[in-house]
């Protein structure tokens, strides 16, 4: 049985995640959540880049839906800025750690 602190422990930590899917924001990321990019291993791409944006408080917008990409260079992830889009094929959790702290480093120059 969890304990009432545990419990809002777990309530803070997923506000904090489900914020990060619905914040506005001048940067997003897109993982791919297709069958084959599941398969590839997005959801440990999607826990990486969850973990470095809430180690960070970084502002950045995050999102999953299904990338055109072929199976062999699944996962993708799609960094969107207001002048660029950028596709990333074959990532790893390191590769995602890196472009949201690029992305989170963007948007603060684009906020300032």
């Amino acid at each position: 049985m969890l304990t009432i602190t545990e419990l809002n422990e777990i309530r803070t930590r997923v506000r904090r995640h489900l914020s990060v899917r619905m914040n506005e924001t001048t940067v997003k990321i897109v993982i791919s959540s297709g069958t084959t990019a599941i398969a590839a291993g997005s959801r440990q791409i999607m826990f990486a880049a969850l973990d470095e944006i809430t180690k960070h408080n970084a502002v950045v917008q995050i999102e999953q839906r299904e990338l055109d990409v072929n199976c062999d260079e699944q996962p993708a992830v799609l960094v969107v800025t207001e002048t660029s889009e950028t596709l990333y094929k074959r990532c790893t959790p390191e590769m995602v750690r890196g472009l949201v702290a690029q992305s989170a480093a963007a948007n603060s120059e684009v906020a300032n």
